[in-house]
């Protein structure tokens, strides 16, 4: 006569069970402000060569609003910015995917002074690699925690692209890992591009 614990379809719940548990576990170790303020200053050097490669790449890109476009030969200067546009996007993620860290980013412009309401513009690739996060994880912006003059700090669990998922007990459970997100703006003239880098400290040992 079997035990319930011999029974397949108990021992499949048992272990359903203790797969929850477990993934629920390692998901209470969420990331704090005091934990994200001390990686942010560890890769803080980082952030600003990030910043200072598309500060260079912005200025030459360098775009005007279309309104502000003389009515002369318009068509041949919006066609310029957008060549411009396709370079700096090449550049761009060149420049962010050089960081083994930084696993996502957010990245617009806009002419906030210009344009009512405010209209972003984003760009065919390096505007697509915003990376998931659980549920529940608070962006920048609504944080409202600075460490810096100009620069915002968030943090929560993220998933790495290729990485989503991990195996335990057997099972497919999401892989979440500690992370934070900084924002800042990079201006020029009246134009102001948006930035937003996710960091996943990796190679730090937790």
């Amino acid at each position: 006569m079997r035990t319930r614990l011999e029974n397949p379809s108990v021992r499949l719940s048992a272990l359903i069970l203790m797969a929850m548990a477990t993934t629920l576990m390692a998901c209470s170790d969420e990331p704090d402000e005091s934990w994200a303020k001390e990686k942010y200053a560890s890769r803080e050097a980082m952030v600003d060569g990030v910043e200072e490669a598309l500060t260079r790449e912005f200025e030459t890109f360098s775009p005007v609003a279309f309104m502000k476009l003389p009515t002369e030969g318009r068509d041949a200067l919006q066609e310029a910015q957008q060549k411009r546009s396709e370079a700096f996007d090449v550049s761009a993620v060149e420049i962010l995917k050089k960081e083994g860290d930084i696993i996502g980013w957010d990245l617009m412009y806009s002419f906030p002074e210009i344009e009512k309401p405010e209209i972003p513009y984003g760009f065919e690739d390096a505007s697509s690699h915003k990376p998931s996060f659980k549920s529940g994880t608070v962006r920048t912006k609504r944080r409202d925690v600075t460490v810096s003059e100009d620069r915002m700090l968030a943090w929560g669990l993220y998933q790495v692209p290729g990485e989503e998922t991990k195996q335990q007990l057997g099972f497919s459970v999401p892989n979440y890992v500690k992370g934070f997100e900084v924002a800042f703006d990079i201006k020029k003239g009246d134009a102001v591009l948006k930035i937003s880098l996710f960091v996943v400290p990796r190679s730090d040992a937790e």
